[in-house]
């Protein structure tokens, strides 16, 4: 124990000194902590770039984004782009963000339908980083089964004035199928467990029917589905405002191939014209306006159909004739083919695809160009020319006294 009674002034003034130095010592490191702290801090802003902020969402390893692939990282790479292989990368996030978002996070069915659209009208951008683009088409592959799943379930199901309706002597009965799909749709286990209520449902409809009894369950049943049949519809909106039906999709083909091109050049935009100047070629031409005004089924998708370019195949047959009454020219223009469409009329197809539709068509012109014959010199006009030539003999003689 110490005894302060003993204490000394000369022991009070040292054991001051001390505590001073050590409060001295002790405030000089934790402010040479803080100014290290506030540099590392400032120096981890510097070095921020394109690359380092890349590499947080991007697994070299997988060559794959990560679940940290987010909007806010999208805004900081837009600002830290700089050469055309980072505005590639950019693109290529922009363009694989709605599908790793969808992916690893819960979402509705109109962020998955989006995200398919979105695919569609960018799926370029991922054509040189195979790892992403098979993620990618695996991901919308997921949104594709589950859209068609949903379509065939709403074939089955009748609605008037957002209420479920049937056959209420139905006599067999039919099954709604449950949606199986690894994307995580936050409405899955409740669609399913709707799907459950009205298998049911036309369960006990048919065994009323044959057994005329429990009616009041199945009213009660009833009531508590039309919540489901309303967010039913609202699916139904959202699918045909992306997707058209295989039988929409046919009588668009059909429509366009039934055109008899050389009869409507003014469907097409700078479609050559025979001219004797003309050589085999292979060129690109587009719709025109007038097009779309003239034909029902096309004018509906013009804004699909609008940009697409359609490969020419010229070929020219050019033949020298030597009388004018000889001279003419005609060509034939024909689609190259016609593709083979063998899927159910029923299922489905993003609209968007429609902007990735290739045409082709054989151009054939048969030019007969009049050409007039050149009269061919005398025979005596030759040699008399040729003996005021002086000879190769001659000239090697002068050459040689010179």
């Amino acid at each position: 124990m110490l005894d302060y009674k003993n204490i000394t002034p000369k022991q009070i003034k040292l054991g001051i000194l001390i505590s001073a130095a050590i409060l001295t010592v002790g405030s000089t490191t934790y402010e040479f902590y803080k100014l290290k702290t506030s540099y590392a801090n400032i120096q981890q802003n510097q070095i921020q770039t394109f690359e380092t902020l890349w590499n947080t969402v991007w697994d070299s390893n997988k060559k794959l984004f990560n679940k940290k692939l987010d909007n806010t990282s999208i805004q900081k790479l837009e600002e830290l782009v700089n050469t055309p292989n980072e505005k590639a990368k950019l693109d290529l996030a922009k363009l694989s963000l709605p599908l790793v978002q969808i992916n690893y996070n819960m979402s509705n069915l109109t962020q998955i339908v989006n995200a398919s659209s979105n695919y569609y009208q960018n799926e370029d951008k991922d054509d040189k980083y195979k790892e992403q683009e098979a993620f990618n088409k695996d991901i919308l592959q997921k949104i594709e089964n589950l859209i068609k799943q949903l379509n065939a379930n709403n074939t089955n199901i009748q609605v008037e004035a957002e209420k479920l309706k049937f056959d209420q002597n139905l006599k067999e009965g039919f099954e709604l199928t449950p949606i199986k799909t690894d994307l995580k749709w936050s409405e899955l286990n409740t669609f399913n467990k709707n799907i459950a209520d009205i298998n049911f449902l036309v369960k006990r409809q048919v065994e009323e029917n044959q057994q005329k009894d429990k009616e009041k369950e199945i009213i009660d049943l009833k009531s508590k589905l039309d919540s489901f049949v309303k967010s039913t519809t609202d699916y139904q909106s959202k699918i045909k405002s992306d997707y058209i039906t295989i039988k929409d999709f046919k009588d668009l083909i059909n429509e366009i191939y039934a055109i008899k091109i050389d009869q409507n050049n003014n469907y097409f935009d700078k479609l050559k014209d025979m001219d004797f100047k003309n050589q085999n070629q292979t060129y690109t031409i587009s719709f025109t306006n007038e097009f779309f005004e003239k034909n029902s089924t096309t004018k509906k998708y013009k804004d699909y159909l609008n940009n697409l370019s359609i490969t020419v195949n010229l070929t020219v047959k050019l033949n020298k004739v030597n009388k004018k009454e000889n001279e003419n020219k005609t060509q034939t223009i024909d689609w190259s083919h016609k593709p083979d469409i063998s899927v159910n009329d029923s299922d489905l197809i993003n609209i968007h695809t429609l902007s990735n539709l290739k045409f082709s068509m054989d151009q054939k012109q048969d030019l007969k160009q009049f050409v007039e014959d050149r009269p061919r010199e005398t025979n005596n006009s030759t040699n008399s020319n040729s003996s005021n030539q002086p000879s190769s003999t001659q000239t090697n003689r002068r050459t040689e006294r010179n």
